[in-house]
């Protein structure tokens, strides 16, 4: 069930960022905010529940996240700085 719940948080998090891939430059900012948001809670619930009796499974789950929130963090420091 956990695997399928993060099937469809990245292929919504997917298609709606092909969906607003030519927005304007304050929609794509706030975008990218939601998506550090939700991504750092999402590694940092797997990691703790990994941490507890989860299955080794949300190691990957978290590393999953990590690198998709060190990403977005990557763009919306590059379009703060007028760069993207």
């Amino acid at each position: 069930m956990a695997a399928r719940g993060v099937a469809a948080a990245l292929v919504g998090i997917g298609t709606q960022s092909l969906l607003s891939r030519n927005a304007t430059a304050p929609v794509y900012r706030e975008l990218l905010s939601l998506k550090i948001l939700w991504s750092s809670a999402a590694t940092l619930g797997f990691a703790w529940t990994a941490l507890g009796s989860g299955p080794r499974a949300g190691w990957m789950f978290a590393a999953i996240f990590a690198f998709f929130d060190a990403l977005w963090i990557y763009w919306r420091r590059r379009l703060a700085e007028g760069l993207g």
